[in-house]
């Protein structure tokens, strides 16, 4: 059955993971494949927000691209986003260059009438916003406000070993101390989002450097030990 951009996967109230799915993949695809999407390709840039953009579009507003409008764009990009979305090496500038290819594909792949206006919401204004908002600790959800608590301390939160032994800690911690999780993460970066980036930006400098220096001890034992075996 061809692709109809237009009908959307889900029935009134309907929350079906495999409809979105199979709507958002053959989307992507098409993205992925277009001369916007191979451009980006040729710049080094994934895509992967335009996925993300269709994804919460169709999950929690129950619209696909033809019926989203700029209030609905600002509201994943300022409100769903920053509540879920980890992402500690944001790139703002690449984001919105794939956003914004993302729209001029709709527009000129299916004539869709709300690209332009939604490619226009795209602004630098919008941008700096969005990339304040994703470091707001008041729009975090529990879970992420507990993985940057993590990031914060230097535990490398992308990653699943870092997130169990990142989880160890914290829930000892919970034991001695039952306050509310967004008032110790405030208490620990404060409230200012451009703060809580500038930490931890710090404390993956930090991780990096630290594993740069167990890597370089380890080389340096195992070259030890092979000498030593000869």
């Amino acid at each position: 059955m061809p692709f109809d951009i237009h009908v959307n996967p889900l029935g009134p109230g309907e929350d079906n993971e495999a409809k979105r799915k199979q709507y958002r993949t053959e989307l992507i695809e098409r993205f992925k494949e277009s001369p916007e999407g191979r451009a980006l390709r040729e710049e080094h840039i994934g895509i992967s927000w335009a996925d993300s953009l269709v994804e919460f579009g169709l999950r929690f507003l129950s619209i696909t691209p033809p019926e989203m409008e700029p209030a609905d764009l600002r509201n994943i990009l300022y409100k769903l986003f920053p509540h879920s979305v980890m992402e500690l090496n944001l790139d703002a500038d690449q984001a919105f260059k794939e956003l914004r290819a993302f729209w001029a594909f709709l527009k000129r792949e299916f004539d869709l009438n709300n690209a332009d206006a939604c490619r226009n919401a795209l602004n630098d204004r919008c941008q700096t916003w969005f990339e304040q908002e994703m470091f707001n600790p008041a729009k975090f959800s529990p879970s992420k406000t507990i993985l940057m608590m993590g990031a914060i301390r230097g535990f490398d939160v992308m990653t699943q070993e870092g997130i169990n032994a990142w989880v160890r800690i914290y829930n000892a911690e919970q034991m001695n101390d039952n306050s509310d999780t967004t008032l110790r993460l405030r208490a620990e970066i404060g409230p200012d989002a451009a703060q809580a980036r500038g930490q931890v930006k710090g404390a993956m400098r930090k991780s990096r450097r630290k594993k740069a220096r167990v890597t370089k001890q380890d080389k340096k034992k195992s070259e030890e030990t092979q000498n030593h075996d000869s």
